[in-house]
């Protein structure tokens, strides 16, 4: 076991996201994550702060393969680690916008309208046509104005949050719960009763909470199991995928 991988489970052990850590050594996340994920080495200076952050001792860290007790493996399921770029950004509200149920309802009932109303106008004039033949156009145009509202909020949200950098998530799916952290420091846990359902829909699964909250994955970022594997786990746990 690497010492990123000790640190990786402390952290998520302790529900600390990898953005808190990454400030603490002032590093930006995609940075941090480079080393923790061994492509680089942190320095004695490094480990002593991020043991000062997790509460544990320096020895905790470098001498974790024989000390460290991890979450039991048959608890942890599912892990999956993603940067949100702009292309994951666009792709969430891309559903958001066009493709959930009630919009895309609302997308077929403005084109019949249109499609009805050009089509009654050719036999006969009539005022009210009009309003149809104009209303549902701008309505659809007004959804893709939406998206992009919705896509420039959220690249406005990460960079505020985490000081100009991409946001990174950490999603562990255990037996009884599963955790969001994301390295603004929100951590997020969703017991499996207060998922209404799951939608795979292109790289992403979308988590949505009866509350009407999403929460995503990206189907190519699982570092423990893998989306197949999620699938058919949340199916076993009575979640609608």
């Amino acid at each position: 076991m690497t010492v990123g991988e000790i640190i990786k489970n402390y952290r998520s052990e302790k529900g600390v996201p990898a953005g808190t850590v990454a400030d603490a050594l002032d590093m930006s996340v995609r940075e941090y994550l480079t080393v923790e994920g061994g492509a680089g080495e942190f320095s004695e200076e490094d480990i002593s702060a991020i043991a000062d952050l997790l509460g544990i001792t320096p020895e905790d860290i470098t001498e974790g393969e024989e000390i460290f007790v991890p979450i039991a493996k048959d608890e942890i399921r599912f892990v999956n680690s993603y940067m949100r770029t702009r292309e994951h950004i666009e792709g969430i509200s891309a559903y958001c916008t066009f493709k959930r149920p009630f919009s895309v309802a609302l997308m077929v009932l403005f084109s019949f309208i249109f499609a009805a109303s050009a089509i009654a106008l050719f036999f006969a004039f009539n005022p009210f046509l009009i309003v149809g033949l104009v209303y549902a156009p701008l309505h659809i145009v007004m959804q893709f104005s939406t998206y992009r509202r919705f896509v420039k909020m959220l690249v406005a949200r990460d960079k505020e949050a985490t000081g100009g950098d991409l946001a990174s998530f950490e999603i562990t799916v255990t037996d009884s719960e599963i955790v969001c952290n994301n390295s603004a420091g929100n951590i997020t846990r969703i017991k499996y009763n207060g998922i209404k359902k799951i939608v795979a829909y292109k790289n992403y699964l979308f988590i949505t909470t009866v509350q009407g909250k999403i929460y995503t994955m990206e189907r190519d970022c699982f570092t423990v199991g893998d989306a197949q594997g999620f699938i058919d786990f949340a199916r076993e746990k009575g979640i609608r995928v």
